[in-house]
Parts: C-alpha cells; structure tokens; sequence
C-alpha cells in the first residue's frame, strides 16, 4: 500500500469519526462500526479491519 493510499484511508476514518452522532441503536463508535461505515462509503480492496486500524491509526486503536 502506497503512503497516499494510507493517507487517503485514515483520513476518510477520521471523518467518519468526526461525523459520528450517537443513536439508540449504536450509543458509542466501535470498531465494528468504524469499520462498517467505511466499507458502506469507500471501496475496500485492501481489506483494512480493526487491526490495520490499531497498527496504522493510534488514536482510534482504543475504541471498543
């Protein structure tokens, strides 16, 4: 993976996270969420999941 393409990707999380609004159905973010919403948005060819995430973006590696 290219250092653009690692860029591109972080940074289409990271809105994510800044566009993420509680509901009743999901409270708090989560990986699984992060993670989802990503693959409803963006094409996936690299298969990026929670643990790419924790490797490559250190300020979501805690969510639940």
């Amino acid at each position: 993976m290219t250092e653009q393409r690692k860029t591109q990707i972080i940074s289409c999380l990271n809105v994510i996270v800044d566009n993420f609004a509680p509901s009743d159905e999901e409270q708090e973010l989560t990986m699984f969420g992060l993670i989802s919403e990503y693959n409803a948005a963006h094409d996936n060819p690299e298969l990026i999941g929670g643990a790419w995430v924790r490797e490559h973006v250190p300020e979501l590696a805690d969510l639940p």
